[in-house]
Parts: structure tokens; C-alpha cells; sequence
């Protein structure tokens, strides 16, 4: 029998302290401050419920900070009616056990579960009566190589001190893992209270013991009670607090096991050792061909320096699989002469339409943005598509051609199936290989491939590449991260300004049952853990010591003027934040050549209409343009050189994902851009959110936020004068699928 009621944790752990505008923790307080919410800037107080935690003063309906920790509706277990005659015969059942031990002279101390355990000593085992609650097994899962249950047994008293046993309802004795009962959503959304348990092992000192007590109790009249355990086959996630430590090492050890469903995916947060788990479960699948897929050359790079001891493993792009299974020379080891790795208007336009002139093409011909047009297609094969009127007459092949019938942008019409056809794009590659299932003979080779930063490779057509493989595919990764939704959309803005491009993605076709959480991060201290949680919903847990505790504070300077990592979202600021702060210190730049290249492009730009663009033409207007190009390319830096952490240095978030720093400020243009993105009516996905996630978990020891809160002013006053303030608090909304918190 099932009863459902409401645990609630609708609670902030941390909150503002005006004075330093620094974040603080409910365990860290000072009574008698004057507080404000991380989101919404209000006024909030501690309450006296333990554990201390913040709520607002005023109900803040604009505010989700504490929606976020809401619990659903919890699904506790009731015991039967005839539990108060199965409780007297399992305690005449344990007592004689408990005698029957004590007179083989069995060192181990027992006590049957009542009111007075928190008197017990440490080396006793507690045994507690969970005969009539209802017992999960967590299929497929395991703990230090014993199987794993879930049960939905209320105690009352727990504790460190002493080790509990739980006898469950299917007759088996299992050993207490958790304190405190753990909130866990199962695949058909149910969420339930439990307390989780593991078999025991020849080596636990109770194990004599109780398998005699099972036979006593098997033999009983119990017998006829025994119900068997209801399995739980996909993962769970934890939605509590408490329990994410555990579950977190149950997960774990599943990665290491060699796979076998067909496809598994691991959300971890930032900081959770996603490399050293990759390298640790290649060295105990060592019998075993293992393919490694990466979304770029950096990330190949960077791993197959971590995996160089294991020879059974090789390290791939999904391109560089692609480029195999479809270069026509030398056996698929080079491109071809005719390939187009730039792949931008003026190559394309040059290659397709040799009888345009290739400005007037840009113009009059439907060229503007013609090439990444053509690459979302190819990229989107089965989303429906619409083209403006402008751009339907890329299919004039001189300038002289009628535009009547105009191109519909099907695989059969010019120049789309010519691209197809000599395969002459990075995008053609990848539709061949789709389309003709081309990379089933190539993954044929491994018994297992792993994607690493999987959310980077989750759109329908690298989903439907990557599962040609007809052995397990592992995919770990963090969908908070999803920073390059960006290859999937293309600018209306060269449009016909009365019919606009509808080019829609294809839908991510992840299913909610494959996704097994992670929750311990490495990386970030128990207050950043909690601050971010506060502010994103994102359930993670801090694996470094109490006492390893960071700062987070807001100010409109660098609290640290050297060794801080400033991160950027455009590299108008990076440009900008270089120029000003080489005038006080020496300040490096990530990619700082690549950047100086872009600034000199664009300053020949003659639209100047990028932003890039215009910051060009207003250095040049300071003639300060040539010393700002020269200046980046001087202060460039590798991210392997940077790691070293003795340089000031400035870089944008898609550059530093996956990277870490012991100081780290956040530049305004984060948040702007995620505001905008937030209040945009035309928003279709949540790029800019995440990367202001990616941003705030960059950090070791502490984290700057690169604007001011003045104690002075209402909180209203300062939203309305700091967008960044004002923006926060319904930034991090949660997605609407579980898959995102």
C-alpha cells in the first residue's frame, strides 16, 4: 500500500550579504545582517527550521529561486494491517538469533531497532524491522559490487555512529547506506522516499549471522510475507539533497562495468573528473577496442594526450570518421583535392558559380549566407524547410538565368546535389555517411565507443551517425553545457525582409530512461556547489573537503589584479578588456593571434555591420586600430601554457569550456546576452543560459561577478540600473524536461 504526501524543499542555501557583496551560506550566518536573494536581489531572512536556509521576507512572485528545490508530491510506503503481528514474530525471530550468536561467542553486538539507539555504541549493529515496506531493486546497478535496493522503510533514528541492518520484505538482510531518507524520481516520474540498502559480502562481519537468521525466518511463518522486490531498470535521480554522494558512487561504478545496453548517457556536472572516469574504465575494459569519439581537433588532441598508455584505445572526430568513409584517395587517409574545409560564400560561391562575379552573386543572386544554408540542410536532412524569395535564386547559374521556379533546396536541385555529389564539404560528408550508413563497417572495428562532451554531438543526424555502431555506445557529457546550438541556426537577417527562411533543426532524440546522472564535482567548494544550485536548479554535490570554502562576490573591479581568468561571451569584450587593462598590467589573451586575425578581417569588413566590425572602425577612428591588432597577437596564450595559473588573462566561454582556473571573473556580456536571449520572443533554444552556467562553474578557489550591488539602493533600483542584476533571477528557468536540471 502507497500514501502520497509533500516534502518539501522549496529553501535557499545561500544568499547576498550587502556589506562586501559577497555570498554567504545558511551554516555560515551571521544573525542580525541585512540579506538579499541571489536571483532576484530582495530581501530574505534565515529561518529557524534545521538545516538553516534563506526565504524571502515578502513573497517574490518574479522570483523562481525557490521553486527550484521544489520536491513533487512524495510517494511514502505504509505497512499492512497485519504488521503489529509480523513485528512480534520477527523480534521473537531476531532474539533468538541475537542468543544463538552470543553463545557461539560471535563478537558482533546486536540491537533490535527502538527509541533508545542513539545509545548505542559504535561497534553495534542496529537491526531494524523493514519486513512490511516496499523494497526496489535498482536493477543493473551496484555498490562496491553488491546489488543495490531502495527501500521505503521511515526511520526514526539513524546515525553515524553505529551500522544499520534493514530486514526487507523479501526475507534478505541488507546493510543501511544512507543517514536520512532520499528523494529519488524514477523513469515514470513517481518520486519516492527511501533509504538506500546493499547486500552483503563473505567479508562483513555479520554475514554468518544474518544468513542463519534468514534461514530461521525463511523456515517461520514469515515465510508466507515475503514479498519479492519491484525492479527499477532505468536510472533514478536523486532530488534531495541527501543520498546524491551514494547514488553518485552507485552511477560511477556502472560506467566502469563494461557496457551492455545499447546506449547509455552520463550527465555530470562541470568538475566531475569526466577524463579520468573515461581513462579509468578503458583500463579495465583492456581486452576490449575502445573508439573514443570527440567533438573537436582541441578536445582529440588533449585526450589522446591522457590516453597515450592505452593502447587499446584511439581517439576520433566524428569528421575524421566521416573523411574515412568517404575520402575516394589513398584509401581514406587525405582529402580530397577539391574539399572545402573553409566552406564559406566566397569559396562556395567561387567553386558552384564560376560565371557570377562573386560580389554581385552576394547580392543579386541569393548568395549572402548561401554556404551555411546549404551545410544546415545537409546537417537537417529530415526537418522541413522554407526559402525566401531572395534566396531561391541561388539557383541561377549566371546572372543572366530567370528566377521563376527559384531553388526549393531539395537534395536533387543545383547546386546541393553537386555539393553531395563531389562531397566537397565537411557537411556533405557527414549527409553521406547518414544517408548511406557509411561508418557501419568503420565502428565495426571496436567493442565499445564512448562520446566524450556528448552534448555537443546530440543533434539528430550525429545521433543517427554515432548509433550505426552496432556495439554499445557510451555518452558522457552535461547538458547544462550545450554551447554550440549555434552550428544549428541560421541568421535570417539576409532574408527577404517580407518572407523570411524557415529553417528549422531536427529535434534531439534523447530519451529520458538512458540518462544516468552524476552529482559529486571536483572542482567547485561547497558554497559554489550550493550558490549554483540556488541559482540554476542544478543538483550537484561538492567532493572536496568542508573547510575548502570559496568566495563568490559582485564588484564592478577585479578583487584580484593578478592571476584571474576574466571570461568573456564575445571577443568585442575580450578586445576591449585587453586594451584597457594592458594599461595597468601585463594581461594575456586566449587565442589572442586568432582574435588579432578577426579584428584585421573585420576591419575591411565593408558592411560594418558585425560588432566586430564596428569596434574596428571606432579603434581605427582613435588610430589606435594597428596597436590593438599587434597588441592581441603579443599577448596570445595556449590554454596548456595558461594552466600553469601565474597570468592575468582574458578569453570567451566557448574557449574555456572545459578549462579551470583557481581565480575567475565574469565580464557583464555573459549576462547581457543571456538576458536577451531570456526576453527574446523568437527564443527557441537556451545557448546563451548555459552559457553563463559554463561561465559560473569555470572557478577553484573564487569567483568575481564583474558588476555592483549597492547595499543603498532598493533591489528594484538596482535591477533597473544593473540589466546583469535584473536578468538573474529568470536566466536559469528550468527546462521543462528533467534531462536539463
Amino acid at each position: 500500500m502507497r500514501v502520497t504526501g509533500s516534502l518539501s524543499h522549496s529553501t535557499m542555501q545561500t544568499c547576498i550579504d550587502p556589506v562586501g557583496q559577497r555570498v554567504i551560506s545558511a551554516s555560515h550566518l551571521v544573525l542580525g545582517k541585512q540579506l538579499l536573494c541571489v536571483r532576484c536581489h530582495k530581501a530574505v531572512h534565515i529561518t529557524g527550521q534545521i538545516p538553516l536556509h534563506f526565504s524571502h521576507v515578502e513573497t517574490a512572485g518574479d522570483c523562481q529561486a525557490d521553486s527550484l528545490h521544489d520536491t513533487p508530491n512524495v510517494t511514502h510506503g505504509v505497512a499492512d494491517g497485519s504488521s503489529d503481528v509480523l513485528s512480534e514474530q520477527w523480534n521473537v525471530a531476531w532474539r533468538k538469533m541475537i542468543d544463538g550468536a552470543v553463545h557461539r561467542g560471535s563478537m558482533v553486538q546486536y540491537h533490535i531497532h527502538d527509541d533508545a539507539v542513539h545509545e548505542l555504541e559504535e561497534s553495534c549493529f542496529c537491526v531494524v524491522n523493514a519486513t512490511s515496506a516496499i523494497l526496489f531493486a535498482y536493477t543493473g546497478f551496484s555498490l562496491e559490487g553488491k546489488s543495490v535496493f531502495f527501500c521505503q522503510k521511515s526511520l526514526v533514528h539513524t546515525s553515524k555512529r553505529y551500522r544499520t541492518l534493514l530486514h526487507c520484505c523479501d526475507g534478505r538482510v541488507r546493510e543501511l547506506c544512507t543517514e536520512s531518507a532520499v528523494c529519488v524520481r524514477i523513469s515514470d516520474g513517481s518520486v519516492l522516499s527511501v533509504h538506500i540498502v546493499r547486500d552483503l559480502d563473505r567479508a562483513h562481519p555479520c554475514y554468518h549471522d544474518v544468513k542463519g537468521m534468514e534461514q530461521i525466518w525463511a523456515s517461520d511463518e514469515g515465510e508466507t510475507t515475503r514479498v519479492d522486490a519491484v525492479s527499477i531498470r532505468h536510472a533514478v535521480q536523486v532530488m534531495s539533497q541527501n543520498g546524491r554522494d551514494v547514488v553518485d558512487r552507485i552511477h560511477r561504478e556502472k560506467f566502469t562495468c563494461f557496457p551492455v545496453d545499447k546506449i547509455s548517457i552520463y550527465n555530470a556536472p562541470p568538475g566531475a573528473g569526466k577524463t579520468t572516469a573515461i581513462k579509468d574504465a578503458v583500463k579495465r575494459w583492456k581486452y576490449k577496442k575502445v573508439l573514443v569519439v570527440v567533438y573537436n581537433k582541441s578536445n582529440q588532441q588533449s585526450l589522446m594526450e591522457e590516453m597515450k598508455e592505452n593502447f587499446n584505445c584511439s581517439v576520433k572526430t566524428l569528421d575524421a570518421l566521416c573523411m574515412a568513409a568517404t575520402t575516394k584517395k589513398f584509401g581514406g587517409e587525405a582529402e580530397d583535392d577539391d574539399f572545402d574545409g573553409d566552406d564559406n560564400d566566397r569559396t562556395f560561391i567561387k567553386r558552384h558559380f564560376p560565371k557570377w562575379n562573386i560580389k554581385d552573386k552576394i547580392q543579386y543572386g541569393g548568395g549572402m549566407m548561401s554556404s551555411k544554408i546549404v551545410a544546415h540542410r545537409l546537417t537537417h536532412p529530415k526537418a522541413p524547410c522554407t526559402i525566401c524569395k531572395k534566396h531561391r535564386r541561388l539557383s541561377m547559374v549566371t546572372s543572366g538565368d530567370s528566377d521563376k521556379h527559384g531553388w526549393d533546396a531539395s537534395f536533387t536541385s543545383f547546386p546541393l546535389h553537386t555539393v553531395i555529389k563531389n562531397i566537397t564539404t565537411f557537411a556533405s560528408r557527414r549527409y553521406i555517411c547518414d544517408r548511406d550508413r557509411k561508418l557501419v563497417n568503420i565502428f565495426q572495428k571496436y567493442d565499445v565507443v564512448v562520446v566524450d562532451e556528448m552534448q555537443d554531438l546530440l543533434s539528430g543526424q550525429e545521433m543517427r551517425l554515432l548509433l550505426q555502431a552496432e556495439c554499445p555506445v557510451v555518452m558522457v557529457g552535461d547538458f547544462n553545457q550545450t554551447i554550440h546550438d549555434f552550428r544549428h541556426t541560421v541568421s535570417p537577417n539576409t532574408c527577404d525582409h517580407k518572407s523570411r527562411c524557415d529553417l528549422p533543426a531536427e529535434p534531439m532524440q534523447v530519451s529520458a530512461s538512458t540518462v544516468i546522472e552524476w552529482y559529486n564535482t571536483y572542482r567547485l567548494d561547497r558554497l559554489s556547489v550550493q550558490w549554483l544550485e540556488d541559482m540554476t536548479g542544478k543538483r550537484m554535490q561538492s567532493a572536496r573537503g568542508p573547510h575548502e570554502e570559496g568566495c563568490i562576490a559582485w564588484s564592478p573591479v577585479l578583487l584580484r589584479h593578478e592571476h584571474t581568468l576574466i571570461i568573456c561571451r564575445k571577443n568585442e569584450s575580450v578586445i576591449t578588456e585587453a586594451i584597457h587593462r594592458a594599461l595597468s598590467a601585463k594581461v594575456r589573451v586566449v587565442g589572442g593571434s586568432r582574435i588579432s586575425e578577426m579584428l584585421q578581417t573585420a576591419g575591411k569588413d565593408p558592411n560594418k555591420k558585425s560588432g566586430l566590425s564596428q569596434l574596428a572602425l571606432r579603434l581605427k577612428g582613435d588610430q589606435t586600430f594597428s596597436d590593438a591588432v599587434q597588441m592581441l597577437a603579443d599577448a596570445d596564450i595556449s590554454l596548456k601554457e595558461l594552466s600553469t595559473g601565474k597570468f592575468m588573462a582574458l578569453g570567451t566561454v566557448h574557449q574555456l569550456k572545459g578549462f579551470e582556473y583557481d581565480h575567475v571573473a565574469i565580464h557583464a556580456d555573459v549576462f547581457e546576452a543571456a538576458t536577451k536571449e531570456r526576453q527574446s520572443p523568437e527564443k527557441t533554444d537556451c545557448t546563451e543560459r548555459n552559457c553563463l552556467f559554463v561561465a559560473l562553474s569555470r572557478h577553484r578557489k573564487s569567483l568575481t561577478v564583474l558588476c555592483d550591488i549597492s547595499c543603498a539602493q532598493t533591489p528594484t533600483e538596482v535591477a533597473n540600473r544593473y540589466s546583469t542584476s535584473a536578468a538573474a533571477p529568470d536566466i536559469f528557468k528550468v527546462h521543462s524536461s528533467a534531462l536539463f536540471v
